[in-house]
């Protein structure tokens, strides 16, 4: 076994990110400035694919971005680590 396993980054960094883009779809309902949450909605329309508004629909499509994007990247960083240590 590798000092910093694949599988295992990867799989952390998915968790991770699948609760951190859950939290931000959630922060949207806290921001009372109009302006805010216009700026804040157009952000996520740019590097969420699927993203509609504040729905079902899009929740899901966060927490599944959220995930294979740490996944993926999880696995890259373990392989970067092991390579050049």
């Amino acid at each position: 076994m590798s000092p910093h396993s694949p599988p295992r980054l990867a799989k952390s960094l998915a968790l991770f990110g699948a609760i951190a883009f859950a939290l931000e779809f959630f922060w949207s309902y806290v921001i009372s400035d109009a302006a805010l949450f216009a700026l804040h909605e157009d952000l996520l329309q740019m590097y969420i694919f699927f993203y509609t508004g504040l729905n079902l629909t899009s929740f899901v499509a966060i927490v599944v971005q959220g995930a294979l994007w740490g996944y993926v990247l999880g696995w890259i960083l373990a392989k970067c680590l092991n390579r050049y240590k």
